[in-house]
């Protein structure tokens, strides 16, 4: 279910997934930066996701909740992604790193932020870690 829902669900929003199952229902909780998108116009996504796991789960109810993570620079997945999806728009990865570091530091409940890339940076022939 759970690998369900990330393929279906767009992940540089989606945090994390939380499912409980009781005798004949299943609630799935699903943390995530933007509701809107998953819930989708109207409730279509959100039908979309229901009948998909529908298949999965022969019987019983299905319920989902979806929850808004408020404070986004708090969340390290979410950090990450947001990370990934800005190198993936060749935006240089020291502009990256520093941009992050700093929204970070503005947070009241971050101690400190440690960021590391790694693969071929810049473009580079060889690959290197920062």
């Amino acid at each position: 279910m759970r690998c369900f829902l990330k393929n279906k669900v767009q992940c540089n929003f989606l945090e994390k997934v939380l499912i409980e199952r009781a005798s004949d229902k299943v609630r799935i909780k699903i943390y995530t930066l933007k509701p809107g998108v998953i819930i989708g116009r109207g409730g279509k996504e959100l039908e979309f996701i229901r009948s998909g796991l529908r298949k999965i789960i022969s019987s019983g109810d299905i319920i989902i909740d979806i929850q808004e993570v408020k404070n986004f620079r708090c969340n390290a997945q979410l950090i990450a992604s947001s990370v990934a999806v800005q190198l993936e728009k060749k935006i240089s990865f020291r502009k990256v790193m520093k941009q992050i570091v700093q929204s970070s530091s503005t947070v009241k409940n971050v101690n400190g932020v440690k960021i590391q890339v790694s693969g071929r940076l810049g473009g580079a022939e060889i690959a290197r870690r920062e």
